[in-house]
């Protein structure tokens, strides 16, 4: 089976047992790298930035723990270009907030691991 919508790929080997293989595939296309950043804010900082950034968004709250903080790669605009993407250091922050806590659901942020903007999150 094979499916997309140019976007992604979506490849299944399925048989009578199951599903034998699954791949998901992006459209992304390697290119050239534009620049390799100095150095990469640390785990610290993403820490201490983040109970002020649940207190300051739409919905309020407090943080009550950090489940995990991993460093990743997610898309973003290329900055020196007029059009374009590329893949930047992130850090990916799973937590839960005050109102998390109670009904036991998992909260994300997503930080730029160069200069620690606050790219998505779960309360934006």
């Amino acid at each position: 089976m094979e499916t997309g919508d140019g976007q992604f790929d979506v490849f299944a080997y399925v048989t009578a047992g199951g599903i034998v293989s699954l791949q998901i595939r992006d459209a992304y296309i390697r290119g050239e790298v534009l620049e390799i950043p100095g150095a990469l804010i640390t785990p610290e900082t993403v820490m201490a930035a983040l109970p002020e950034a649940i207190t300051n968004s739409r919905f309020g709250g407090t943080l009550e723990s950090i489940l995990s903080l991993t460093l990743t790669y997610t898309p973003a605009r290329a900055a020196n270009r007029a059009n374009g993407m590329v893949f930047t250091p992130a850090w990916y922050v799973t937590y839960r907030d005050s109102k998390a806590a109670m009904y036991e659901y998992e909260c994300y942020a997503i930080f730029d691991a160069v200069n620690g903007t606050l790219l998505g999150a779960s309360f934006q």
